[in-house]
């Protein structure tokens, strides 16, 4: 099957969009026979659309991309937006353009207003709206990694269900550890006094660092030594980060090996990564940590629900009461950590073998397009 995939950032970046442009086009490489078309998005190109309207912001993207395939001598079975959708509203050539994705504008900015309501984003935003609409419309396919997602684009913008799957996206990690490291991590887990949390993410007040934060401190205060790991972000808030049971990594760099090395050994050492997010359309990093055989805490919304299986590879909370609820759950798994944790180990790693890495991922969006031809 021939594949024209269209890169909205650039492939070759470990560090673009969290890495999923990278991972996700180098395992199709492996399972199609690709071309790359860059139709890199120029900086804050929303702007333009909201400021300038969606045909004059969009039109010559979609415009170049159908140039090109006009030139070229072979066709492909498939043109696959990876990610971002700037060239789809306006595409008009025969090959059957497929949307895979994590987000459309309309559940994304849903983690930046309190009070969200779709009603409100189509009066506001409603250029931005007008994207979604026109791109939804107008791909053949639309492709998933959340139900959330999948979700909100039938009940919101009457997308027919015929036309939407949902396929997760895979842990972003060149490849999984080692059966033996991960054995000699659940030992060097099991045999600490401490339990070791880690939170990772940029975008910290989005994904529920305040919560984390409560967490831990909470555990602590109940008499449960636990020690709460920082990564990617550099949070103002001093009562967090001069915490005695804080340390803050800052941002890692997976294009530099030291930091890369770095960010694996603070895997290895981690009993459950947090993630109380207000708002995630997916969570890339969920993915990552069970690769770790590492069991998420979490906040029960969005594109969380797709990753965590409650009580198989980690446990997920009401928002309004993710402090106590989750304190209670992790004071009791410690009544018998060993065989507790181990459990939650064993299951998060089979979760990321079998449907939360990139391969599993691209063989299910193969086997998708093979049925849809």
């Amino acid at each position: 099957m021939r594949i024209l995939l269209v890169n909205h950032q650039n492939p070759t970046d470990i560090n673009a969009f969290s890495g999923t442009p990278f991972f996700m086009a180098r395992e199709m490489a492996n399972q199609f026979e690709i071309v790359h078309y860059n139709a890199f998005e120029e900086p804050e190109l929303y702007r333009k659309v909201y400021n300038d309207g969606l045909e004059s912001a969009l039109r010559p993207i979609s415009n170049r991309l159908v140039t090109f395939l006009r030139s070229e001598v072979k066709n492909y079975d498939y043109v696959i937006c990876q990610g971002g959708n700037s060239v789809v509203p306006f595409y008009n050539h025969s090959i059957p353009l497929v949307l895979w994705h994590d987000s459309i504008w309309g559940t994304f900015l849903h983690g930046y207003y309190d009070d969200f309501r779709f009603e409100d984003f189509k009066k506001n935003y409603y250029n931005l709206y007008l994207w979604d609409k026109a791109s939804l419309d107008k791909a053949a396919l639309l492709v998933f990694s959340s139900d959330y997602v999948a979700e909100a684009c039938i009940s919101r913008y009457q997308i027919p269900e015929s036309k939407i799957r949902v396929v997760p996206f895979g842990a972003n990690i060149y490849e999984p550890p080692s059966e033996d490291l991960l054995r000699l991590a659940l030992n060097t887990r099991l045999d600490s006094p401490n339990i070791h949390f880690t939170f990772i993410g940029k975008d910290w007040k989005r994904k529920g660092l305040t919560l984390a934060f409560g967490l831990v401190a909470a555990l602590n205060d109940r008499g449960i030594p636990s020690i709460l790991t920082i990564v990617g972000a550099n949070p103002d808030i001093p009562d967090i980060v001069n915490a005695p049971f804080v340390r803050t990594i800052g941002i890692v760099d997976k294009a530099v090996p030291e930091q890369l090395s770095l960010f694996h050994e603070i895997l290895k050492s981690t009993h459950f990564l947090l993630h109380p997010a207000f708002s995630e359309p997916f969570g890339i990093v969920l993915c990552e940590a069970n690769a770790y055989g590492i069991p998420v805490i979490g906040t029960r919304i969005e594109g969380l629900t797709t990753i965590v299986k409650d009580g198989v590879n980690g446990y997920l909370f009401n928002l309004e009461d993710f402090v106590e609820d989750a304190c209670t759950c992790i004071s009791r798994l410690q009544e018998n950590p060993s065989d507790n944790y181990r459990n939650l180990f064993n299951m998060s790693l089979q979760e990321s073998v079998q449907r939360l890495n990139w391969r599993a991922s691209v063989t299910h969006l193969k086997q998708i397009l093979q049925l849809f031809m």
